[in-house]
């Protein structure tokens, strides 16, 4: 009985002395971290990160392929709706090339790749949910499921777009300015 109650105190004490290195982490160090959108983190902290979101969309997203099909329609819809609402930060023709002219940490996604690497379930979550402290908002609440899934059409079609699509968007951009961009 002696040695349970001496292993209780010694796991009382270890618990008090972690809470009290992260209160004095989360209260003295932390706040004189530079948060500023130009500073870069550190490798513990990207991985960190990196590691939460990944574990997050994984246990949270579907893994379902897109129900809407690639027709030229929906494709156009798909990019009616991200030039709306995704061209602001991930740039036109999906390079990350934000219109704000702001600096963004974590940088701005680039789409050019159709992030093979996610799955549409996955991509609907995250473009539905949005990832707080990201500036990536959440678009599930204003609009319809159909948008959203056509939107996740043009991101996969950005990788392949022809010359054509290539050279319209880029005629956008150097005859636009940004308010025109944005409304």
């Amino acid at each position: 009985m002696r040695l349970f109650a001496e292993f209780t105190k010694f796991l009382l004490a270890g618990f008090g002395a972690i809470v009290i290195l992260l209160s004095v982490a989360v209260l003295i160090v932390m706040p004189r971290m530079r948060w500023n959108a130009t500073a870069r983190p550190s490798p513990a902290e990207n991985w960190i990160a990196g590691h939460v979101l990944t574990a997050w969309v994984s246990m949270n997203a579907s893994r379902e392929h897109n129900p809407i099909p690639a027709t030229p329609e929906n494709l156009r819809d798909g990019q009616r709706v991200y030039e709306q609402h995704c061209a602001v930060c991930h740039g036109l023709g999906g390079n990350a090339q934000n219109l704000l002219g702001g600096d963004f940490y974590p940088p701005v996604i680039s789409l050019n790749d159709g992030l093979t690497g996610w799955s549409d379930g996955a991509l609907f979550f995250i473009v539905s949910s949005g990832i707080r402290m990201t500036a990536m908002p959440a678009f599930g609440t204003k609009h319809s499921a159909y948008e959203l899934w056509n939107v996740i059409l043009w991101i996969r079609h950005l990788p392949r777009l022809t010359a054509d699509e290539r050279a319209a968007i880029q005629a956008r951009i150097e005859n636009r300015n940004v308010d025109e961009l944005l409304h």
